[in-house]
């Protein structure tokens, strides 16, 4: 009689839990609906979660009416995956990754065969400098800095990379700026445009310098770089840096822009995303993509009215009230 009570208790504790996740799945895709009615329209649609951006985009399709603009790039969460956007980038360069170290910091995913028999040849290598120091990710945007004083640390870092459940390792070279736990980051604006099967970017005329406290995970403003790369004597260095600007960005749409190019209901609209783009940089001025993100660092008030600019253009832009020339955005690409 026990054990039928028990099975009894715990099949009605199945089916309530059943109900219970049907419920609260039906009231989140309810709510979606009703976020997407409330700032639908014929002009444009803005997304109030952007971390919802494939819900977005599978409730949109199913719309009679479809918004002519829309702030959504398709498969752009590959982009602000730090792990996917290597991933995909390493898989489409796998017979010469070196060349990709000329664009991204050294790369590895553990999991992948490859990457791990890189860094142990990396690592294990005859008569290799140390110390060697890494930076670990994970998809919630977590890091740590990893220093490897010796080949036996190796292990260590097996251990930090699983328990910290990281996903990638960027190690950072000899010659990047930096100080103790702070390194100096260069971060721009780029705005990315799906209109008729083209694939546009565009730079916001605006680049921002700071440090980045791995340990507390803090931006600071640098204040000042900007004025010092702009002296007569470092102005071949700063000329050389917005060249690779434009270079790198174009290198890496050219690489996966047809990812975004996948048809669906939505092509008649013009869909596009704003993304910050932060850079590393070396003793020889040379920039390399450390992450992308859609999240913009404010840093001061200042920067909040830059930002409403900023936005109030890329509107503009996308929706043709303003020409380029008009604007602080240059074209990439």
């Amino acid at each position: 009689m026990n054990n039928i009570t028990f099975i009894s208790l715990n099949m009605l504790y199945f089916l309530f839990g059943v109900v219970l996740i049907n419920t609260i799945r039906k009231e989140f895709f309810t709510q979606t609906d009703e976020k997407i009615r409330a700032i639908n329209s014929n002009n444009i649609f803005i997304p109030k979660d952007r971390e919802q951006l494939n819900t977005y985009l599978e409730k949109l399709c199913k719309e009679n009416i479809i918004p002519n603009y829309i702030f959504i790039l398709p498969q752009s969460d590959i982009l602000v995956s730090k792990k996917s956007l290597w991933d995909l980038v390493r898989s489409r360069h796998y017979h010469n990754i070196t060349y990709l170290y000329n664009f991204f910091l050294r790369s590895y995913i553990l999991d992948n065969y490859l990457d791990r028999q890189l860094l142990e040849e990396r690592i294990y290598k005859k008569h290799k400098k140390y110390p060697i120091q890494f930076i670990l990710s994970n998809s919630k945007n977590k890091m740590t800095l990893f220093t490897l004083n010796t080949h036996y640390d190796f292990f260590d870092l097996l251990i930090c990379y699983n328990e910290g459940k990281y996903n990638i390792i960027q190690e950072i070279g000899d010659n990047i700026f930096k100080y103790e736990n702070n390194i100096l980051m260069l971060e721009v604006y780029v705005l990315v445009t799906k209109k008729e099967g083209e694939i546009k970017v565009y730079m916001y005329n605006y680049e921002k310098y700071q440090t980045f406290d791995i340990t507390n995970m803090k931006f600071e403003k640098a204040e000042g770089m900007l004025s010092l790369l702009l002296q007569p004597s470092l102005k071949k260095q700063y000329r050389k840096i917005i060249r690779q600007l434009k270079f790198k960005l174009k290198f890496l749409i050219d690489l996966i822009k047809d990812l975004f190019l996948q048809k669906n209901r939505l092509d008649n609209s013009v869909m596009f995303e704003l993304f910050s783009v932060m850079f590393l940089l070396d003793s020889n001025f040379n920039i390399y993509f450390f992450q992308l993100s859609r999240k913009i660092n404010m840093l001061d008030k200042k920067e909040l009215k830059l930002y409403a600019e900023m936005m109030f253009q890329t509107y503009n832009l996308v929706r043709g009230d303003t020409n380029l020339e008009n604007s602080k955005f240059l074209q990439v690409s």
